[in-house]
Order: C-alpha cells, then sequence, then structure tokens
C-alpha cells in the first residue's frame, strides 16, 4: 500500500471534518491539526479554503468518473450504458460515503460556483452526450436533460442516504432493483 501525498491526507481529513462538523463550521487550523501538518503546508497546496473545497468535490467527481469508465459497456444498448452508470454510482458512493454526503451539502452550498458547475458538467459530458443520442434515437423518453437529471439523482440521493443512515441496506439485489426501475422510468416501451 503507497503513502498517501501530504495533500492527498489534508483533502481526507478537511473531507472528513466538512462532512462532520459542516463546511462553515470547519476552520482551517482544525483541517490543518487533523492532517497533523502546519497551516503554511496547506497554503503551498491551497491558496484558500474556496481552493480546498473545490479540490475535495473536483477529486471525488474524478474518481467516480474513473469508477464509471471501469468496464464500461461502450457498445452495449442503451439500457446497459445507463444501467452500467447507476449501478457504479450506487456502489461507489455506498464504499464512499463521506463522498456523497460532501457532495450534497457542497452543491446546495454558496461554495459550488457557476464556474465549478461548468467544470463539473465537463466531466460529465460524455454521459450527457449518452443521455442526448438515445433520446434522438427513440430509446428514452423526451425528457429535458434539467428535469431528468434531478428526477433520477434525487431518486438515488435518497435511497443512497438512506443505505448510509442504516434505514436500508443496498445489497447487490437491492442496487439491480433500484438500477433497472430508473430505467423503466425513462425508456420507451
Amino acid at each position: 500500500m503507497t503513502t498517501p501525498s501530504k495533500k492527498d491526507v489534508i483533502l481526507d481529513a478537511a473531507l472528513d471534518l466538512f462532512v462532520d462538523h459542516d463546511i462553515q463550521a470547519t476552520a482551517m487550523s482544525k483541517i490543518a491539526k487533523k492532517a497533523n501538518t502546519g497551516m503554511g503546508t496547506i497554503y503551498n497546496y491551497f491558496e484558500s479554503k474556496d481552493v480546498l473545497l473545490d479540490e475535495i468535490y473536483l477529486r471525488s467527481r474524478r474518481k467516480l468518473k474513473g469508477a464509471i469508465s471501469i468496464g464500461f459497456p461502450s457498445n452495449g444498448s442503451y439500457q446497459e450504458r445507463f444501467s452500467h452508470v447507476w449501478r457504479t454510482l450506487c456502489q461507489y458512493f455506498i464504499a464512499h460515503p463521506k463522498e456523497f454526503l460532501f457532495g450534497e451539502r457542497f452543491m446546495a452550498s454558496p461554495y459550488y460556483t457557476p464556474a465549478l458547475r461548468d467544470e463539473n458538467a465537463a466531466l460529465w459530458m460524455p454521459i450527457q452526450e449518452m443521455f442526448f443520442e438515445a433520446k434522438e434515437q427513440g430509446a428514452i423518453k423526451d425528457i429535458p436533460l434539467h428535469l431528468f437529471l434531478p428526477m433520477v439523482t434525487g431518486a438515488f440521493g435518497a435511497v443512497v442516504k438512506n443505505h448510509i443512515a442504516g434505514i436500508h441496506e443496498l445489497d447487490a439485489d437491492a442496487i439491480e432493483f433500484v438500477v433497472n426501475n430508473f430505467w423503466d422510468s425513462v425508456k420507451i416501451d
């Protein structure tokens, strides 16, 4: 096992604190203490708390995008491709609950700027292109993207939150049930 870089230690410490104590309640000095480093070291990597927050969010999204690309059925049907994305989202956030909880809070905060929204959207452009292609080919309902995303991610988020809170377990069968129902809600019969 490789030793994490000092930058990753800082990012992980900040993620823990932001989830456990909220974003605004977490001072950079608390992050330095948890990361067992000095304030100067933090500011060598991150010029401000805003930059640190952005990096935590984008690092999480890059890792998630990487997870989705593993085994992605590029030549599969739309159902196979959409199902792979949704299944991987569930599996990833079950394995990384703090990233999920941070993302939920961060995206609802004033720290989530339009510039960061644009950068995040660029990360997900291949998925959006698949969505538009599937609509154009008549494989899914003609749902505007700005409604499709919250419709699916809202339901998805609730299922994952319930798992994290220990209300319902998302085992492999439950994940397949959720994935199949997401597909059934958007496909054209």
